[in-house]
């Protein structure tokens, strides 16, 4: 049987069982190359569809007023009150800070330290039972560095043990979206999370956050 080339001219006789292993071998990589973008094509959308999935339902779970998940898969502590991990971190981003200040740094830092150093403060007001002490010292911290999370925190304590869960909730969920992804701060910040769903079904919902 006569074989023609990709030009059009005839290719001889003993030349057929070469062209034929030459075009089986080039089918089978174009083959494959189209089977293998298929697989990444299918896990990317795959990928996609989870998160689209997953968004979806936190969307439909707010506007139904129901509570959302937004540990970040973090476990509560026990011992979450005492606050010690967080005022740990606490001190460590003021030195950081402050050393950069010293170092010559420039922007916002001095405001932000400033702020970081009056959150450090509202603990001990709280200790000693000056709630409304410590809330205005918070929220003048909150005013000079809005993405400070202990300051949100500590708010969303007060607000917590003074019987106002949505206001803590509201304060919570903006301490999670500025505290740092520590494991200790944040099983503590999991333990008032834990504890304000705990003191009414009010605490559960979708209360604006703060900030």
């Amino acid at each position: 049987m006569a074989v023609f080339g990709t030009d059009g001219a005839m290719v001889s006789p003993h030349m057929n069982s070469r062209l034929r292993s030459a075009l089986t071998v080039a089918v089978a990589v174009a083959l494959a190359v189209s089977v293998q973008g298929c697989s990444l094509g299918g896990a990317k959308n795959a990928a996609t569809g989870k998160k689209s999935a997953k968004a979806s339902q936190q969307a439909g779970a707010k506007r139904a007023g129901k509570p959302v998940d937004e540990s970040g898969g973090y476990a509560a502590l026990s011992d979450w009150e005492a606050f010690e991990r967080t005022r740990r971190s606490l001190g460590a981003e003021i030195d950081r800070r402050a050393k950069a200040l010293r170092g010559g740094a420039v922007g916002n830092l001095a405001a932000e330290l400033a702020s970081l150093r009056m959150s450090a403060k509202a603990p001990v007001l709280i200790d000693k039972g000056s709630l409304d002490g410590a809330v205005e010292l918070l929220e003048r911290a909150v005013s000079m560095y809005g993405g400070n999370g202990y300051a949100y925190l500590f708010l969303a304590y007060v607000h917590h043990v003074e019987g106002r869960p949505d206001q803590a909730a509201g304060f919570l969920s903006s301490a999670r979206r500025y505290l740092p992804a520590d494991k200790g701060v944040r099983g503590e910040t999991e333990g008032l999370a834990r504890s304000i769903r705990a003191s009414g079904p009010s605490a559960g919902g979708s209360a604006p956050a703060p900030g």
